[in-house]
């Protein structure tokens, strides 16, 4: 059967860029703890890997999407974030009962400002991320089902038990879960910037790829400018009647 290459392991990672920079080849990455360029390469993957993990020209990976289901207890205000929870996605907390969606996160000013209210009850769910946990402003009076996207930590998958996700390399055959290409030029950018080299080419490669990864991790939506039951794309409620090409 043949080998595809969407994705590399751990030291044929550290071979490829290796091989382009006309460096010694390793046999082993993690192992090896006697070569100096070997750990150094372990080191740099790790942080080139978390810090590609963080929204990329605003973009969120996604590989690393997951939605997280969660009841609410009256009473509870704090909750535990998933194990691998790195960030919420904007706008995606709903509750599946209440009409209206979750306002937040809340924002420190807009806290304080609830905390001092002394009217009425709140009709949203208000919440924001505090001290590694979840936080409600008001707990909901009957157990409300909730659910919220976020973005994991996981980038890179364990092959050998236990399998499964995790956010550090820490073994040869670990696979790279971002496109091989992306993460070879982020290694590659990496090196050449804590050795003090000219980065020029090396910056301007990883540009293109992360452009062209974020081109392709997702279908683009098509937008109609057909006639439809709504306000059209291109019509008279966005575009003048008259008048086109007046001083």
């Amino acid at each position: 059967m043949a080998q595809w290459n969407k994705q590399l392991t751990t030291l044929d990672l550290v071979k490829r860029v290796n091989g382009q920079m006309g460096l010694p080849l390793p046999t082993a990455v993690v192992s090896q703890t006697n070569d100096r360029l070997a750990t150094q390469m372990l080191f740099l993957l790790n942080k080139v890997g978390t810090k590609l993990l963080k929204p990329m020209q605003g973009y969120r990976w996604t590989q690393f999407k997951k939605r997280w289901d969660f009841t609410t207890v009256p009473g509870t205000t704090l909750y535990d974030l998933p194990d691998d929870w790195d960030s919420f996605i904007d706008q995606t907390m709903n509750s599946k009962s209440l009409v209206y969606p979750a306002i937040g996160p809340v924002g420190d000013p807009a806290w304080a400002w609830l905390i001092a209210r002394t009217w009425g009850p709140l009709i949203r769910v208000m919440y924001r991320t505090r001290g590694g946990m979840l936080e409600l402003y008001q707990s909901p009076a009957s157990p409300q089902a909730m659910l919220v996207d976020y973005t994991s930590r996981g980038w890179v998958y364990q092959q050998k038990a236990p399998v499964g996700n995790k956010d550090v390399v820490d073994q040869d055959d670990d696979i790279i879960l971002y496109d091989a290409d992306l993460i070879q030029a982020a290694l590659k950018l990496e090196f050449l910037r804590e050795k003090g080299f000219d980065t020029t080419t090396a910056q301007n490669d990883f540009d293109l790829l992360l452009e062209l990864a974020i081109n392709t991790d997702s279908d683009a939506a098509i937008l109609n400018v057909a006639g439809s039951r709504g306000t059209p794309l291109i019509g008279t409620d966005n575009i003048p009647q008259s008048g086109y090409g007046a001083p």
